[in-house]
């Protein structure tokens, strides 16, 4: 069902030294890495789910809301597109279209989250 889930954080460095053991304890692999975010998930062939990291895309404070997403798997380009459409006839707000990610979001999940991030 989920594809990946995204946490946004206002402190990268310590989200990755947070994560990385964490991840690495449930088997999880880093991914991706760069200066906006990190990356892991379990590969056997293919990405499964898996947990992402990073700065919010809109560039502000990360939040309760702002910088989290969730990601659902979907059949195709195709489907990606009928979905979209739906998403927005149900009153959804079209914040760039779809289209393919960016490499290092790729699919990633986890449920835990540093201190910091909590509120």
């Amino acid at each position: 069902m989920f594809s990946y889930i995204m946490l946004g954080t206002n402190d990268l460095p310590r989200a990755i030294k947070f994560y990385d053991p964490l991840m690495a304890l449930l088997g999880h692999v880093k991914a991706g890495r760069n200066e906006q975010g990190a990356s892991w998930g379990t590969f056997n062939g293919n990405h499964t789910c898996g947990l992402c990291v990073g700065v919010p895309f809109d560039q502000q404070p990360a939040g309760v809301g702002n910088g989290t997403m969730v990601a659902l798997n979907a059949r195709s380009v195709a489907h990606i597109a009928e979905l979209h459409a739906l998403a927005l006839q149900l009153g959804g707000r079209d914040e760039g279209g779809p289209g393919p990610p960016a490499a290092v979001w790729r699919r990633f999940s986890q449920r835990l989250r540093p201190r910091s991030r909590r509120q």
